[in-house]
């Protein structure tokens, strides 16, 4: 399993297909613009430069999010394709 590190989250990405999610719903253009994934996993957190750690939000596992297309780094494990982004590059939420 990937595991990120410091304030990165690990995305599964939604099919790529007409995607309608509640009551929204996703037209061809809007999926050029952004990525709908779900998060797999998040990283501990950062250290900013002033000795501060600021975690990651752990609550944010299994949620539904959007994210920049050219954003996130893509990378494939095991066959399956996931895309790895900060957590502070989430777009929106989508909550159902």
């Amino acid at each position: 399993m990937i595991k990120p590190k410091q304030d990165r989250i690990l995305i599964k990405e939604l099919d790529s297909g007409e995607q309608q999610v509640g009551n929204i719903f996703i037209p061809d253009a809007g999926k050029e613009k952004c990525i709908i994934g779900e998060i797999i996993a998040t990283g501990p957190g950062i250290f900013t430069p002033f000795g501060t750690f600021i975690d990651n939000d752990p609550d944010l596992v299994g949620k539904k999010v959007g994210l920049p297309k050219f954003g996130p780094i893509q990378v494939s494990y095991q066959g399956e394709n996931f895309l790895i982004a900060k957590e502070s590059e989430i777009l929106f939420e989508i909550e159902e």
